[in-house]
This record gives C-alpha cells, sequence and structure tokens, in this order.
C-alpha cells in the first residue's frame, strides 16, 4: 500500500519512504484524478456546478486478482446558495480500479 498526496509519494521502502510524484507515478495520479472528477462530475449536477480544488490525499494498493486499487479524496467547492454566491468546502472519496488485463500463469520456469 502506498499513501499520497498531490506532491508526494510515500511508499514502504526500507531506503526511502517519501518520494516525489514524477514521471510514471504522476501521469498514472493524473489519470485516475481526471477519471474520479468526470465521474462525481457526471453524477453530481450542482446548479452552480462544482469547482475542483485538489487532490487531498489517497490510497494506492497492488491486488493480483484486481488489479490497481486507488482510494482518492478530492476536495470541491460546493455552491449553497446561487443568490449569496455562497460555498462550502466538501471532500469526495472515489475508489477507482485499474484491472489486469492479460495475466498468464506459467506451469514451470527455469531461472
Amino acid at each position: 500500500m502506498a499513501f499520497f498526496d498531490d506532491r508526494q509519494i510515500f511508499k514502504d521502502d526500507p531506503n526511502e519512504n517519501v518520494m516525489n510524484l514524477s514521471s510514471n507515478n504522476l501521469i498514472e495520479l493524473n489519470e485516475v484524478i481526471k477519471l474520479a472528477r468526470a465521474n462525481i462530475e457526471n453524477k453530481i449536477h450542482a446548479e452552480g456546478g462544482l469547482e475542483f480544488i485538489k487532490l487531498k490525499q489517497g490510497y494506492k494498493l497492488f491486488n493480483a486478482l484486481r488489479g490497481i486499487e486507488y482510494i482518492v479524496d478530492l476536495e470541491y467547492n460546493v455552491p449553497t446558495n446561487a443568490k449569496h454566491k455562497s460555498t462550502y468546502t466538501s471532500l469526495i472519496r472515489v475508489h477507482v480500479i485499474r484491472p489486469i488485463h492479460s495475466t498468464e500463469l506459467l506451469d514451470s520456469v527455469i531461472f
């Protein structure tokens, strides 16, 4: 399991626990955030619309049967009253799974 926020990923590594998000990790998390945002914004139709603020935090877990599971907490401004233009901040949690498409079990492997 790995914990991440918008700038760093915290892995279970004996040499280095905290790493900055870069290259593949950053691309992967941006895809997950984009998918989660699209899902939220399509399902929740507020009058003034939701305003995305940032990724608050998330977890990434590899499951050999299902694929890579993500739990992301996204922060949104939600309008309460269109007349007074007041909003409140809401944290929305989304569960995303990136499935493993092609797997093959090998009987024996020669090393």
